[in-house]
């Protein structure tokens, strides 16, 4: 992953803490995390995003109905 410098997402990331659930989902706990981890939020559902536009090729509708 290759990204711009920028010590406040180092920061974010070095605060994150990650839970699993019993199906081994990870997820970010900003409860446990030792501080902000809203970049790291943000960045994870941006990936999802792209991952789910490019790779995927399903259509993302935002909740809206298509006429």
């Amino acid at each position: 992953f290759k990204y711009t410098e920028n010590e406040l997402l180092e920061i974010n990331f070095e605060n994150a803490r990650v839970t699993q659930d019993t199906n081994l989902n990870m997820y970010v706990n900003k409860k446990r995390s030792a501080g902000k981890v809203d970049m790291v939020v943000a960045l994870i559902n941006a990936c999802y995003l792209l991952m789910q536009n490019e790779i995927i090729e399903a259509p993302i509708t935002w909740g809206a109905i298509e006429l």
